[in-house]
């Protein structure tokens, strides 16, 4: 690929600086990558420890699904095919000494019935944050290799959700 002289320096070579790396060369790029540990991946990367397993982050990697939309832009980045994915009810479990406990669902009608039941005075605040969760998951990532003509239905389909972008940002 010709970079016709332009070229990016990323600093980090965690999954985003990573994909930041495929994305540029696609895009024309002549890519350098400053990463201070010896191996690339930062908080996507798993070790072991003796029996051990330690895995920082890739649990929670949003696109997994191969119904998803963003399966297929994580295709373009890494061999997504070969790892195995664990799809848990809760995202997360807080338990007190007593034995109290609250649940976040990764289903949102759940975890929005979870919450309100914890803490019904919050209702407006919760509806609000479940409303949210549920529009963004209709959102579409644009082709940053793609100008214009090739992101505008994405543009048209995301523009009532940039209000909420704006907000939450």
């Amino acid at each position: 690929m010709n970079h016709h002289g332009r070229k990016i320096v990323i600093i980090g070579g965690g999954i985003g600086g990573l994909c930041t790396a495929v994305y540029a060369l696609k895009c024309g790029y002549d890519v350098e990558i400053l990463e201070m540990h010896d191996m690339a991946g930062g908080l996507a990367m798993s070790w072991r420890r003796g029996p051990y397993t330690f895995e920082t982050c890739l649990h929670w990697l949003v696109g997994s699904s191969p119904s998803g939309e963003l399966h297929a832009q994580w295709k373009e980045i890494f061999d997504i095919e070969k790892l195995t994915f664990i799809n848990s009810e809760e995202f997360v479990r807080v338990e007190t000494d007593s034995g109290d406990r609250l649940s976040m669902y990764t289903n949102v009608d759940r975890l929005e019935a979870e919450l309100l039941r914890r803490a019904p005075n919050d209702a407006a605040a919760i509806c609000d944050f479940t409303h949210s969760v549920r529009a963004l998951v209709k959102f579409r990532m644009l082709d940053p290799a793609g100008g214009l003509a090739e992101n505008w239905r994405d543009i048209l389909h995301d523009l009532p959700i940039f209000p909420l972008l704006g907000k939450l940002g």
